[in-house]
């Protein structure tokens, strides 16, 4: 099966909307071993986002989330969340806009990819349904340090930082 995942969470759901509609209503335009496995992003004006830039500034209403989130789950379509601000110190995790988004979004579907220790710590405590995955933001190059790691266990999926793709002996090596 090949895994999809559609970008633009919030900024581009009216495509991602269509795309997904017809892809269940004219199956016959995919290949059969294809699925949208999740849609990821954020809501604007996160502050635990990783900064990315956005055409229009819109802040989206919690009515707008429930859509987007009821929209995609109905489909049993994850929404990975992605908090990837490094800067972010305790203090942030109380942030009343992502914890409104978090509870939202909370069940054993959705996702959110995490950098910071200290909001991990806390989305663990206080929304336990998320599955979390570890961000190749986090930059492990280290080989040590990547296998433990995935050795955790505490992630439902890691992403290695991108200069490790061309490495195929450590690739190969990986569990």
């Amino acid at each position: 099966m090949i895994n999809f995942m559609l970008p633009g969470l919030y900024e581009n759901f009216i495509c991602n909307k269509f795309f997904t509609e017809i892809y269940f209503s004219h199956p016959e335009f995919f290949y059969d071993n294809v699925k949208i496995y999740a849609v990821y992003g954020n809501f604007q004006f996160s502050t635990w986002d990783g900064g990315r830039i956005f055409r229009e500034y819109t802040h989206a209403s919690v009515e707008k989330i429930q859509e987007i989130v009821n929209f995609f789950n109905e489909k049993n379509i994850a929404i990975r969340l992605i908090f990837t601000n490094k800067l972010l110190k305790e203090e942030h995790c109380f942030d009343k806009f992502n914890n409104i988004v978090l509870s939202i979004c909370e069940n054993d579907l959705n996702e959110v990819v995490i950098n910071s220790s200290v909001l991990e710590k806390y989305i663990r405590k206080n929304y336990p349904k998320y599955k979390f995955i570890s961000s190749t933001t986090k930059c492990i190059l280290n080989q040590e340090e990547l296998k433990k790691e995935i050795n955790n266990n505490n992630y439902h999926m890691i992403c290695l930082d991108y200069n490790l793709n061309h490495d195929i002996k450590l690739l190969n090596s990986l569990t």
